[in-house]
């Protein structure tokens, strides 16, 4: 397997070390749902999250989201705005990794 980069954020927090701690492959291409799934279940936080290239011109970016026990579809906190202390829904998310243009 090639090498890929990662981030753990503490989100839910303005505070380090005090929030939940949260996995970001921020270029994920390549890896297959079961590789996901094998590093998911490695990073064994609540959840890790893969950024994914779009599949149509409609969509900045995909992100996959595995806890170490399976896929999630976007979870409810992800779709919504994230409160004043959080930085989890994905466009915030891809804004701090630098993924927006």
């Amino acid at each position: 397997m090639a090498n890929y980069r990662f981030i753990q954020l503490d989100v839910f927090t303005r505070e380090p070390f005090a929030g939940n701690p949260l996995a970001v492959f921020p270029e994920a291409e390549g890896l297959t749902d079961e590789q996901m799934m094998k590093i998911a279940r490695e990073m064994n936080l609540s959840e890790t999250v893969f950024v994914l290239p779009p599949r149509d011109d409609k969509t900045l970016r995909r992100l996959r989201i595995f806890t170490p026990a399976r896929a999630q579809f976007l979870p409810g906190r992800a779709r919504r705005q994230p409160r004043p202390e959080s930085q989890t829904c994905p466009a915030s998310l891809l804004l701090a990794l630098g993924r927006l243009p």
